[in-house]
């Protein structure tokens, strides 16, 4: 496919895209605007999925095993062929990777990065 075209990033001044290419333009905008809240929930990667015999039930039984994590804590889940992808509530990310090298899925050990 020989397509061209732009695609526009809109970050926060706080926010960092670790995936920008060396060649890309800056475009500053005039004026002050005022920018959504944070989401309730953001998004976890897996490093397991449906390959690896992973679904959605080892995923909250895992998290549920975590200290302080409820079911009401868990959203949306997608498992794909080698990673899943899961909403966790925003405050408690930090927990959650910080406790997540102590434990195991499947006998795997596996690895969790905030998306």
């Amino acid at each position: 496919m020989q397509a061209k075209g732009k695609v526009f990033i809109i970050l926060k001044p706080d926010e960092d895209y670790p995936y920008v290419a060396d060649d890309i333009e800056i475009e500053e905008v005039d004026g002050e605007y005022k920018l959504p809240e944070n989401s309730d929930f953001a998004t976890l990667y897996f490093s397991a999925g449906k390959k690896d015999k992973v679904n959605k039930i080892d995923l909250v039984g895992f998290l549920l095993n975590l200290e302080g994590i409820e079911k009401s804590d868990v959203g949306i889940i997608e498992v794909k062929d080698r990673e899943s992808f899961v909403a966790v509530k925003r405050s408690l990310v930090s927990t959650i990777l910080k406790h997540s090298n102590l434990g195991k899925i499947k006998g795997k050990k596996i690895r969790i990065l905030r998306s």
